[in-house]
């Protein structure tokens, strides 16, 4: 079967992957999806890609790679591998600092969440009670 549907593909001209607005290559994907995940009794939505669909879509896009023109290739590289790859580092920095100030505003929020006339009124507190300690143990001074 595998032969059989990459030869299907060696005889088509994907370089612009589409024909009447159809997506050659995402139609495949979904038929090969639909079919597998068909004999194995799951929904397309709980199935992970075989391997041997894998295979099949790499040996039909590797055949179309003579047939790009440089402009062709150099969108797949740039756009859609480099720009990718540099967009989802982006975001997953953005979210890192994002989490990092949420993180610190928490910290700062139950810091300060004891208002300072409440601070100062426990610190007065305290400080006549160590005094009153300081007393008894001798220690006065004026």
């Amino acid at each position: 079967m595998p032969a059989t549907l990459v030869g299907i593909f060696e005889g088509l001209d994907l370089r612009a992957n589409r024909a009447d607005g159809d997506d050659l290559l995402g139609d495949a994907y979904e038929y090969l999806m639909r079919h597998f995940a068909t004999e194995s009794g799951k929904s397309k939505g709980q199935f992970y890609t075989p391997a041997e669909v894998s295979r099949i879509l790499a040996k039909v896009v590797f055949g179309q790679y003579p047939q790009l023109s440089e402009a062709e290739v150099k969108t797949l590289v740039v756009e859609d591998k480099w720009q990718a790859t540099l967009k989802g580092a982006v975001a997953a920095e953005i979210e890192r600092v994002t989490q990092q100030l949420a993180n610190r505003v928490k910290d700062l929020e139950e810091r300060y969440a004891e208002p300072l006339p409440e601070l100062v009124q426990t610190v007065e507190a305290l400080s006549s009670r160590v005094e009153e300690h300081l007393k008894k143990m001798g220690l006065v001074w004026s």
